[in-house]
């Protein structure tokens, strides 16, 4: 999957989320952010066909799910840092 493709989900409030790979065939980052637009979790390499959770830990309101090493690529570890 190109890096200019993704998944966003939109939840109707903020909450704590909590995602699986069950169905996925490929790893994947995904990137929680609450409704101040921050970056509040990045799950990185999930493993695909998973039935692990991967949790927000913090409350959010969006997903997006980006191809897995998409964050490593743009430094986003660094930026989501500044937030915790």
């Amino acid at each position: 999957m190109p890096d200019s493709v993704g998944m966003l989900f939109v939840f109707e409030g903020q909450e704590p989320q909590s995602f699986w790979v069950k169905n996925t065939y490929i790893s994947l980052d995904m990137i929680y952010i609450n409704e101040n637009d921050e970056i509040v979790t990045i799950q990185q390499y999930t493993e695909p066909f998973s039935r692990r959770s991967y949790p927000s830990y913090k409350e959010a309101k969006y997903v997006a799910e980006v191809v897995a090493g998409f964050c490593d690529r743009y430094m986003m570890l660094r930026i989501a840092i500044n937030y915790f």
